[in-house]
């Protein structure tokens, strides 16, 4: 089902629409033009996103964050994740070489393979005798 690509677009990529535009009239992103209406399919947009990030054709594509989100959700800095995303230990894709994208799964996998291992609970901790000196 071909959906309006220019709405579709900006909104999944959060990009604006002059983007969205120069994306879909490139060809980067296929779809078909209507008089002055894009149109695309949705599988066609995620497939985008999917060669982009360097995922398997057809697997879902539900949120992107960008890189305010990413520091946000992190706790660190937007130059500190710039530097992840540059040197690829955050796997991501760039727009028209300035808008950093990543899917929302692959923040939560490297957050998940990158937290430090747990410390002692509370629980775990037990109350030691006080001797006296």
């Amino acid at each position: 089902m071909l959906v309006p690509a220019v709405e579709e677009v900006s909104n999944l990529l959060g990009v604006s629409r002059p983007t969205a535009i120069a994306l879909l009239s490139r060809g980067t992103i296929r779809a078909l033009r209507v008089g002055k209406l894009w149109r695309a399919r949705r599988e066609d947009i995620h497939a985008y996103v999917n060669l982009q990030i360097g995922d398997p054709p057809g697997t879902p594509v539900t949120v992107l964050l960008g890189t305010k989100e990413v520091a946000a959700v992190l706790n660190v800095s937007d130059d500190t994740v710039l530097r992840l995303f540059e040197s690829r230990r955050l796997r991501a894709f760039q727009i028209d070489n300035k808008l950093w994208r990543t899917k929302c799964e692959i923040v939560m996998a490297w957050i998940k393979e990158n937290l430090p291992p747990a410390g002692p609970t509370f629980r775990d901790i037990r109350p030691q005798r006080l001797v006296a000196a």
